[in-house]
């Protein structure tokens, strides 16, 4: 079994059109925002990524919108409860989406 901190995440989906992500045969609908999120997340799977580097991908801004980011990416574990995707903090860093 290959180790989820090493290897990218393997049939995960967002679609930037339809605001959904799917894993396998889940289909889990996102707002405008968490579908960004979660597509810079499954880019860079299982890396970090920068708070800096969120907000600059979602507004196009970096620090002032970190605040937001943050309770998007809340929302957004929550929706992937039990699809086997897991959205982490690395403290003081950012987030990464890791892939059980």
């Amino acid at each position: 079994m290959s180790c989820p901190y090493c290897t990218p995440p393997k049939g995960v989906h967002v679609s930037l059109d339809e605001n959904m992500l799917f894993a396998g045969k889940k289909r889990v609908r996102l707002s405008a925002m968490q579908t960004e999120i979660a597509y810079i997340l499954r880019r860079a799977a299982p890396r970090v990524v920068l708070w800096p580097t969120l907000a600059a991908g979602v507004y196009g801004l970096a620090e002032s919108s970190i605040p937001s980011i943050k309770v998007t990416c809340s929302a957004l574990r929550k929706k992937l409860a039990g699809t086997g995707i897991k959205i982490e903090s690395v403290r003081q860093r950012g987030m990464r989406m890791i892939c059980n």
